[in-house]
């Protein structure tokens, strides 16, 4: 009887491990469509890039009304910098009109930006910059920052609807 039972327990070990494995369940995307021609990708790559270009050249040149426009202007923002959340826009471009006074002169550059279309209307952009900042008290304010957003295209125009920047 003791045999008996080895043989079945060893048969159902052989019997399990000859099975086909199961099939993986497939990635869950949610909304996230993959379905944009490649021209597309490019387009709203290159649009994303171009919002950010402008956003760096209006930091630097210290320009808050050029700078905010990166900002989507709904309830639906959400931003957060260095563990400060900025509840709306208007809080947003305060606080730059706030720094950009205080500032002598600015300097942003882009070192690196990753933008990955979602859809046609949608796209996430992670990177870093390099910023430094004088101001007019004489201290340097120099800093490597990493950032990332999700934009989306309202009214023909992109926005970022959510963002984070932390820098050191």
């Amino acid at each position: 009887m003791k045999n008996f039972i080895h043989l079945i327990i060893v048969v159902l070990i052989i019997f399990t491990a000859c099975q086909p494995k199961p099939k993986q369940p497939a990635f869950n995307s949610g909304n996230y469509n993959d379905d944009l021609s490649p021209a597309m990708k490019d387009s709203v790559t290159n649009e994303i890039l171009e919002l950010t270009t402008n956003w760096a050249k209006a930091h630097s040149n210290k320009d808050a009304d050029k700078a905010i426009e990166l900002w989507d202007n709904s309830p639906d923002l959400m931003f957060a910098e260095n563990g400060v959340f900025f509840p709306s826009r208007d809080s947003i471009y305060s606080y730059l009109k706030s720094f950009y006074q205080s500032a002598s002169s600015m300097d942003l550059q882009w070192k690196q930006r990753v933008v990955i279309p979602l859809s046609i209307n949608a796209a996430t952009m992670s990177g870093y910059f390099h910023a430094k900042a004088v101001f007019k008290t004489g201290d340097i304010f120099d800093i490597n920052s990493m950032f990332t957003g999700v934009f989306v295209r309202k009214n023909n125009k992109w926005v970022m609807i959510h963002g984070h920047e932390s820098f050191k």
